[in-house]
């Protein structure tokens, strides 16, 4: 800022100070250029992790749906061991527990996995949020500050000097 200031003071004429804050203005306006196409790229992130994160909702709302049908299985065979059976029966049994077992096993791996990627995700949304509010942060300096030179380059133009008016 104090290079436009500096710019300002210097040019001799009105053309030539109006054509510094032209350039001014110019420069403010391709940073805000900048600043969208940075806020579109974080919206369009956003949009990504919410998906994500119905997608691995979805998936833990099946992971618990497996668990219950795995518990259901564990007790129907524990009230057909109660009965009388052959040793084929018992062996079939036995297989079938292991197979629930198993089933069991591969469960809790993807709900461990699902849980990891829900923290991974919930980081990026939580990195996303920073990132937004620095952009709204930036924003509103560089609104703020834009208004501030305009202010002190009308007031040169017009013939005050810039830093009696910052003064």
């Amino acid at each position: 800022m104090s290079k436009f200031l500096g710019a300002i003071d210097g040019a001799q004429t009105i053309p030539e100070k109006i054509a510094v804050i032209q350039a001014y203005l110019k420069k403010l306006e391709d940073a805000k250029k900048e600043r969208a196409e940075w806020r579109k790229q974080l919206e369009e992130r956003a949009n990504r992790l919410q998906e994500q994160r119905d997608a691995l909702r979805d998936r833990r709302k099946k992971i618990e749906d497996e668990k219950r049908e795995i518990e259901d299985q564990k007790r129907a065979i524990a009230e057909r061991r109660k009965a009388t059976m052959t040793e084929d029966q018992k062996k079939a049994l036995d297989d079938e527990e292991k197979a629930v077992e198993e089933r069991e096993k591969i469960n809790q791996e993807r709900e461990k996995e699902t849980e990891d990627q829900e923290n991974a995700t919930e980081d990026q949304v939580k990195e996303v949020e920073i990132q937004e509010k620095h952009a709204d942060d930036v924003d509103s300096a560089q609104d703020a500050g834009s208004s501030l030179i305009l202010l002190l380059a009308f007031s040169s133009v017009n013939g005050f000097s810039t830093f009696s008016c910052v003064s």
